[in-house]
């Protein structure tokens, strides 16, 4: 398996930035209860899209094979898209029942095929022969990538607790209310 040069700098912090506003837009009309929020069948896909293909061009994309992965990504997003817009199909209409259970199955089931469909997408976008010493390095890659950044936000989210509490044991509310909301 050869190893492939980094991406350019400019280019993911370019996808990142996107992403991040394309979030942000989307937590904002989720917080004020407003249009996609109300809507299943534009939220889901919206949600989908905005959190999937970001980051499966982010792990797949190097300098040698960046207009193959766009291709590939494009495709499967897509098809992820399509199947948020029936899981969205699926919960309407909008608040006349619970669809935690629905909304807890679609994100387990993305994540799952999104794992399974990165290792299929870096090994496309290499041009390796398909064999099972790449699929296994690649996804035991993928699995380290999310535990350590897991780790990385848990980790970080608990030292935010800890200087909210420090701040709240010296009665300064401000950045206590600041650091735990």
């Amino acid at each position: 398996m050869r190893e492939s040069p980094p991406l350019p700098k400019v280019t993911m912090l370019v996808i990142a930035f996107l992403q991040g506003i394309f979030l942000y837009a989307l937590y904002r009309a989720f917080d004020e209860n407003t249009w996609p929020s109300e809507s299943p069948l534009w939220s889901y896909p919206l949600w989908t899209v905005a959190l999937a293909v970001p980051l499966l061009l982010l792990l797949s994309i190097d300098r040698k094979n960046t207009v193959s992965v766009y291709k590939q990504v494009g495709i499967f997003g897509g098809v992820l898209a399509l199947l948020a817009i029936y899981t969205g199909w699926q919960a309407e209409p909008f608040e006349e029942f619970p669809v935690y259970s629905l909304s807890f199955a679609f994100g387990v089931s993305i994540t799952l095929a999104c794992f399974k469909g990165l290792m299929y997408l870096q090994q496309r976008a290499n041009e390796i022969p398909l064999s099972y010493q790449v699929l296994f390095t690649y996804s035991w890659r993928n699995f380290l990538v999310a535990a350590l950044s897991a780790l990385f936000v848990l980790v970080f989210w608990l030292i935010l607790m800890l200087w909210g509490q420090l701040f709240k044991v010296i009665e300064i509310d401000f950045f206590y209310g600041l650091f735990t909301e």
